[in-house]
């Protein structure tokens, strides 16, 4: 594979991370609104049935909070740096400096979590050859911890693509 052809695979490879990472930002919409609709549905059962859908909260919990919390952070690497960031004193401090310290940044991020793609797929693996089930309802536990995971590799892929292009930029300033 040449220079060029490794180029235009990097870029197609970091274009289809974006996207997964958009369409699982996305997908959370969905999820919330599954989450908005079992709520209401459990409000109203328990005010005029006096009766609560059984596993709601372990459903809402351990499924559709996580997926909420770890499905979209790839994305906010994609959209305009949507981390939270303080440049009081980054901007003040040369250019070469400040990207150094966004890879250092970048770097201890991918450690963290890669940890958490680490210990989500040992928990889901675990989860799932136990047959680990919620207490109130017979749902598996293990689609929730893969959640858990998938949002951590997507955000490492996002940070990994974040790195080279720093990289590019160091060497072309």
């Amino acid at each position: 594979m040449g220079k060029g052809e490794k180029t235009v695979f990097i870029r197609w490879m970091a274009m289809a991370i974006d996207r997964v990472s958009l369409f699982s930002a996305r997908a959370v919409g969905g999820i919330l609104m599954a989450m908005m609709i079992l709520t209401c549905g459990d409000i109203f059962s328990r005010s005029f049935l006096r009766r609560s859908i059984v596993g709601t909260l372990e459903i809402e919990s351990n499924y559709f909070m996580v997926a909420v919390v770890f499905l979209p952070l790839a994305y906010g690497m994609i959209s305009k740096q949507g981390h939270i960031r303080v440049e009081i004193l980054l901007s003040r401090l040369p250019l070469r400096l400040q990207m150094g310290l966004e890879m250092l940044g970048l770097i201890l991020s991918l450690c963290v979590f890669s940890l958490v793609v680490w210990f989500g797929v040992a928990g889901a693996w675990r989860s799932w050859q136990t047959g680990e089930t919620m207490v109130n309802v017979t749902l598996p536990m293990w689609p929730g911890r893969v959640l858990v995971a998938m949002g951590g590799v997507l955000l490492c892929l996002q940070i990994i693509v974040r790195m080279g292009h720093l990289v590019k930029g160091f060497f072309r300033s």
